[in-house]
């Protein structure tokens, strides 16, 4: 079932990268305001002629540009295809409300390199809050990503993908790493979501690599699932984490592919119905 739901949303991703379009970009740095207007797209969004949207910022963006968020407001869903940063400064509320069908950020560029720094993204029935399916490195920084009816953050692509001081929770999954992606997670936080804090899924002829250190993963059914399938090899290393209160198991073994946790003395686990299922844990040693 789980295998299942995950080929379902990456059908619904593709179908929402293939009705994207892009325009010319031309400006090296581009800005959004609650005061914006979609007609200043012909001035390249300018800091005295902002734009509305993060779509319409990106479309007049160069590749290794910079949307920068000039005040709080919503600024809507977008597709990136471009090497770009999306920037809100501390204090500033960038939000992206994510409605029924819908992903909030979507990473849809061969060996692009994006930054999402700042971003507040809000399920209203949204499939996920970011998915990236091409790409060579993404990085969250200072996010906060909610109710999602799949995933927080999804990654379907083998590219690297960094995530810092992000708060994914009362998602399905709270951040899902499949299809040989390299994900790294520091001081993050994982809580609530419905099915699983982190999971580290791969698929036949796929290596999966995640790493998550000094973060929290609480409230889960499952904290961190790690799957493999076919000739897959799913492998998670956990330092220096906040493991409690899964309401089924702290750590899970499923799929009859390779399959590796690694844990260092490190980690607090506590409060949670079972330790791990289905495997067992290697210790990498005490820091």
């Amino acid at each position: 079932m789980l295998r299942r739901s995950y080929v379902l949303t990456s059908i619904a991703f593709a179908a929402s990268v293939l009705s994207s379009t892009g325009a010319l970009a031309s400006a090296q740095r581009t800005f959004v305001a609650s005061y914006g207007l979609a007609a200043h797209t012909a001035d390249n969004c300018s800091i005295t002629k902002p734009c509305r949207a993060f779509s319409d910022a990106i479309s007049v963006t160069a590749d290794k540009g910079e949307v920068i968020v000039l005040d709080s407001a919503g600024y809507g869903t977008v597709t990136i295809a471009q090497s770009v940063s999306i920037i809100a400064p501390a204090g500033v509320y960038a939000g992206i409300t994510v409605f029924s069908g819908e992903f909030g950020v979507i990473v849809s560029g061969s060996n692009i390199n994006v930054v999402l720094r700042g971003l507040t993204i809000n399920g209203q029935g949204g499939i996920s809050g970011i998915a990236s399916g091409q790409g060579a490195s993404l990085t969250i920084e200072d996010c906060e990503i909610a109710n999602m009816f799949s995933d927080g953050i999804v990654v379907t692509t083998n590219s690297t993908v960094t995530v810092k001081n992000t708060v994914t929770r009362d998602n399905g999954t709270g951040i899902a790493a499949i299809e040989g992606s390299r994900v790294t997670v520091a001081n993050s936080v994982l809580a609530n979501n419905a099915n699983i804090g982190l999971l580290v899924l791969a698929t036949p002829g796929t290596i999966t690599d995640v790493m998550v250190t000094r973060s929290t993963i609480t409230g889960s059914p499952t904290g961190l699932q790690v799957d493999a399938y076919g000739g897959g090899t799913a492998r998670l290393v956990s330092d220096g984490n906040a493991i409690n209160n899964a309401t089924t198991t702290a750590f899970s073994f499923t799929g009859p592919g390779t399959k590796v946790i690694y844990t260092s003395g490190n980690n607090t686990v506590g409060f949670n119905n079972a330790i791990v299922t289905g495997g067992v844990l290697t210790s990498i040693g005490t820091h």
